[in-house]
């Protein structure tokens, strides 16, 4: 009572154009029913309609509240979505979307089958060679972390153990041979023998894996070798730069060798006059940058191993040491073949190489030790990824 019964529609800019006329339910016992009134020459625009509801009183009397509710027959109101807001509604695109997808998947199920069926056939095909690959890969893995394991049990390694390990090594490398008939397999080896140039690229993939696992377990059989001929007495740490010069020697090694086999592919493919040259060119060129950072890696693995230089400092003379009193900082005794790191704080040379690989910094400024170069790997490890290329 005493609110005015004026409607908010006529102070709203986005009222309606039309609003429902309230009806009393004859008993009197209910909310008025909201019926929409006829539209005032604007057609329904959607699913939803602005309407107004009034709250009465008992007398019937109070305020008009705007509100939606949903459209009672948007067809009959001259409803529905012109052309141009159909055009700008997301739903025909999820619609389209939705229909390419079961288009591709029908597309997917009609293949399946198909490829399926050649996935069998090239399976049969090469099969024989991929378990090979696959059985010759996981014997290596094994094996790498025998070696691994007893080049850090230092003096304490089993001589019988690592010995077994090159028999097996060897073992599988004579037992490829005779089952693929190594006549060429070993001269490739070698570079003694000259590359096929109408090999296929199955083929070739075959010829280049092959080498690869074969040069790999050479360098492990090496490995297994100073291992069981070394005495138990020498510095761990040589073992490890030995360890480290063998497998840059090897990485080297292998990355020589796919390279007359894919320069002998490459002359015949692609075709055109200048397109194979263009290729050849490329291959070369990434080739020689990938060997050349092998041979940084490998010198430096050298000069550690002969020359008996240390990628973390110097190494000290007996007079140089005269100028350093106490013992070592790390192991609390005399000094032993001392090295001094680049924030002139000296160490035995064992010591430091220990406790640098696994910290990079200085046991006592904490401050960061810069390496010429980073080692490969002085725990005896043979990296396990394939050079194809």
């Amino acid at each position: 009572p005493g609110v005015p019964s004026r409607s908010w529609s006529s102070w709203l800019p986005w009222s309606p154009s039309f609003r429902p006329v309230p009806q009393q339910d004859p008993e009197g016992n209910g909310p008025p029913a909201l019926v929409p009134a006829s539209p005032r020459g604007h057609p329904s625009g959607g699913d939803l309609v602005m309407t107004e509801v009034r709250i009465s009183g008992s007398d019937g009397s109070g305020p008009l509240l705007p509100t939606t509710i949903p459209s009672l027959n948007p067809s009959a109101a001259g409803g529905g979505l012109d052309d141009a807001q159909a055009s700008h509604s997301p739903h025909p695109t999820l619609n389209l979307s939705s229909a390419g997808l079961q288009a591709f998947g029908r597309w997917g199920e009609g293949i399946a089958p198909f490829v399926m069926l050649l996935t069998l056939v090239f399976v049969y095909e090469h099969g024989r060679c991929m378990l090979l690959f696959g059985w010759l890969t996981l014997f290596l893995s094994q094996a790498n972390e025998v070696v691994k394991r007893q080049v850090c049990l230092k003096e304490r390694r089993s001589r019988s153990i690592v010995g077994g390990v090159m028999f097996l090594l060897l073992l599988q490398v004579f037992a490829l041979y005779a089952w693929f008939g190594g006549g060429d397999m070993y001269r490739h080896l070698a570079f003694l023998d000259a590359p096929r140039p109408s090999t296929s690229f199955l083929e070739l993939l075959w010829v280049v894996s092959s080498n690869d696992v074969v040069a790999r377990y050479a360098g492990m059989s090496v490995k297994c070798l100073i291992l069981a001929l070394l005495p138990t007495s020498f510095s761990h740490r040589r073992v490890g730069q030995a360890m480290n010069m063998v497998e840059a020697s090897f990485i080297f090694y292998r990355g020589m060798l796919p390279v007359p086999h894919w320069y002998s592919y490459l002359l015949t493919w692609p075709g055109g006059l200048y397109l194979p040259t263009v290729v050849r060119g490329c291959y070369l060129t990434i080739k020689v940058s990938s060997l050349l950072q092998a041979g940084n890696l490998l010198r430096s693995a050298l000069e550690a191993f002969w020359a008996h230089r240390s990628v973390y400092g110097r190494l000290l003379a007996d007079d140089e040491l005269a100028h350093f009193d106490g013992p070592c900082t790390i192991c609390h005794d005399d000094m032993t073949s001392p090295i001094q790191l680049h924030c002139n704080h000296v160490f035995c040379e064992d010591c430091v190489h220990e406790w640098l690989s696994r910290e990079r910094t200085c046991p006592l400024c904490r401050t960061e030790v810069m390496v010429r170069r980073q080692l490969l790997a002085t725990d005896g490890t043979t990296s396990l990824l394939p050079v194809l290329f």
